[in-house]
């Protein structure tokens, strides 16, 4: 007697539990792939947040170096009107000397008998007027400017007139100009009257 063995159900049952089986480990990597994506994700997000931050910090960096950049310049700059003012002042003080020199070799080469009436500065030069008792009165004046090589004086008029009523003594006007070579070149002009 044979005995007849159906196998079907059990391959049935076999391939249902390999069907069971395919899917749950389907489910589970699918589950896992989800799982990584989402660690993946959140690791690229906590990234992403550290760089923003990073980028925020660097632009406030550079924000405070543009700022210091531009104090540094503007330091820079009073620097050098600074440097300016202190050099203009030295200038002026050296120009003060050469002035107060200059009317010191004036009035060391005025004669007794000159009368200095009037000091204009035109320009580089200084224009003298005066009156002198006689012309060699006036030569002796020149000739004393004359011996110091800075003010190079030159004659420009000189003319003739009588003292006063009584006074028969000769008077001349003149006017010469210097040019002196150490003296600065824009004082305010001077009338001086003696």
């Amino acid at each position: 007697m044979t005995v007849s063995v159906n196998l079907l159900p059990w391959r049935e049952q076999l391939r249902e539990q390999r069907k069971r089986a395919f899917l749950l480990s389907l489910l589970a990597t699918a589950a896992l792939a989800v799982c990584i994506v989402v660690l993946v994700e959140r690791d690229l997000r906590l990234d992403i947040r550290e760089q923003v931050a990073n980028n925020d910090r660097l632009r406030r960096d550079i924000a405070a170096a543009a700022a210091s950049v531009q104090e540094i310049g503007e330091l820079q700059q009073r620097d050098r009107h600074i440097a300016d003012r202190l050099a203009a002042f030295g200038q002026l003080q050296e120009g003060r000397s050469d002035q107060a020199g200059l009317f010191e070799k004036m009035a060391r080469a005025v004669p007794a008998d000159v009368q200095l009436d009037v000091l204009r500065r035109r320009g580089h030069s200084l224009q003298v007027e005066g009156i002198a008792n006689t012309h060699n009165a006036v030569a002796e004046f020149m000739r004393g400017l004359a011996s110091d090589r800075t003010l190079r004086p030159s004659l420009h008029r000189i003319s003739a007139a009588t003292a006063g009523s009584g006074d028969a003594q000769a008077v001349g006007a003149f006017l010469l100009t210097l040019d002196p070579t150490a003296v600065p070149k824009a004082p305010p002009q001077h009338n001086r009257s003696e």
